[in-house]
């Protein structure tokens, strides 16, 4: 099966960041704020993405959950061709801090 366009990837990424309310979904959160960030990601939005994707960096600091830091890394991957833009610099900045991406 095909993924989801990244509009639609979106959309549902923001309705589960808003049902998942409380101490209990921390990693959830963790996923879904960087698929929705790399979803951003893949409509250009550069800036949007390392902006949605920053306050996961703590968290998956928080959470010390290895699955949590390998979406984290895989984002970053991502985000590391951009890293001329300020946004994308400063994402992975913090990411450095938890994951090692290559760069």
């Amino acid at each position: 099966m095909p993924a989801p366009p990244p509009a639609r990837t979106c959309r549902l990424a923001e309705q589960s960041l808003a049902a998942s309310i409380g101490d209990e979904y921390a990693r959830s959160r963790v996923f879904t704020r960087l698929v929705l960030a790399a979803a951003v990601l893949g409509q250009g939005e550069v800036e949007e993405a390392s902006h949605i994707g920053e306050p996961a960096v703590p968290l998956v600091r928080a959470t010390s959950s290895a699955r949590c830091a390998g979406y984290l890394d895989d984002f970053a991957k991502q985000v590391l061709p951009h890293r001329d833009q300020p946004g994308a610099a400063r994402f992975l900045r913090h990411a450095r801090t938890v994951v090692v991406t290559g760069q």
